[in-house]
């Protein structure tokens, strides 16, 4: 006779396939994938959340950004596995035991590897293992880097050299501040960037993220919402600064300053898991706000767990006169103008 729990076993396992079949359970990918890539999976097979493991993601960061992206997973509701397979096909099914997350929290997340996000009946193969992963609803704007140009602009000038004389070296890789813009023309070897950008001033208004500035100077210098205020802004090195200001690389000052690369583009993957050289010797007004280097690195998890796709704006066209053409989309379109007014230092949504 047949034991009662190899019966229950075998019903669940007939009903969850016959389920899946006929609700149509297909898997789904973000597009772009490495070999550094980790992959989140829920029960269903569809790809839940993706980064790049570029040597120093700890499961205690993961599970940092499972609070950040997944606002329904409370702790203690949920188990994570490891899938079995090289490619998840039934990763309801087909994985191995719950990690410990206690005893894994220091521990490396390994590279091209497969996670099962699972209900805490997930080491068996039950009904109970299937749990729905609510993905948060924040989306960033769209980034575009900024120009490595001194800005003509009177506020962004002002903001320019208000960061340059605060930091004097990139707050990423330490290199020190040694030029002296002789031609305006020329890029600066170290460039002001914003930590929240500019051109997104709607977004800043309605996060009411000036409420994080307690800069007092005058509005005609730092603007009425304070967006130019030099707390949102640090030096970043001409080789890293597309990188920090489209949220490839972040900081969090939550963990010491640690320096998170998400995705290696060219020189950036040598300051991974570095300290930023954030001046903590400077006036109230001048220091970098911790509030506003954390809510970049939030946005940083969300744009690079959840695919890149509608982040990166603008598409690299070997030449510029295929704009004209009709192969953008809405959300090139946008990124476009949003490109040509920051290289133009316009703000789109005037602040004065």
């Amino acid at each position: 006779m047949e034991h009662p729990y190899e019966a229950a076993k075998r019903f669940s396992v007939l009903y969850l396939t016959t389920m899946a079949s006929d609700q149509g359970y297909n898997k789904t990918r973000y597009a772009a994938s490495t070999d550094q890539d980790f992959h989140f999976v829920d029960g269903k097979n569809q790809e839940i959340g993706r980064s790049e493991q570029s040597g120093s993601i700890t499961w205690d960061d993961v599970m940092e950004w499972f609070s950040i992206v997944y606002p329904n997973l409370e702790p203690g509701t949920y188990r994570i596995h490891q899938c079995t397979e090289a490619e998840p096909k039934d990763p309801l099914r087909r994985h191995g035991r719950a990690l410990d997350m206690k005893a894994a929290k220091n521990h490396l997340i390994l590279a091209n590897k497969w996670y099962v996000v699972l209900g805490l009946d997930g080491y068996l193969v039950t009904l109970g293992d299937y749990i729905k992963v609510e993905i948060t609803s924040e989306k960033p704007g769209l980034r575009i880097p900024p120009s490595p140009r001194p800005p003509h602009d009177y506020r962004y000038f002002n903001f320019w050299e208000a960061v340059r004389l605060r930091d004097r070296m990139c707050i990423l890789s330490g290199l020190r501040l040694n030029q002296k813009i002789k031609c305006p023309k020329l890029p600066a070897e170290l460039v002001s960037c914003h930590i929240f950008p500019p051109e997104l001033i709607d977004e800043w208004n309605r996060k009411k993220m000036g409420s994080k500035v307690t800069d007092k100077r005058n509005p005609g210098i730092i603007g009425k919402t304070k967006i130019n205020s030099p707390q949102n802004g640090v030096l970043v090195d001409l080789l890293l600064f597309k990188a920090f200001t489209t949220n490839k690389i972040s900081i969090n000052p939550r963990k010491g300053y640690k320096i998170t690369t998400f995705r290696t583009d060219g020189e950036d993957s040598h300051v991974d898991s570095k300290r930023a050289h954030i001046n903590k010797t400077c006036g109230d007004y001048d220091r970098v706000s911790d509030e506003l280097l954390y809510n970049h690195y939030r946005e940083s998890v969300i744009i690079n767990m959840t695919g890149r796709e509608g982040i990166d704006a603008v598409p690299e066209f070997s030449k510029w006169s295929r704009l004209g053409g009709g192969n953008l989309n809405h959300t090139h379109k946008e990124g476009v103008e949003l490109f040509l007014a920051k290289r133009l230092a316009i703000d789109v949504n005037r602040d004065d």
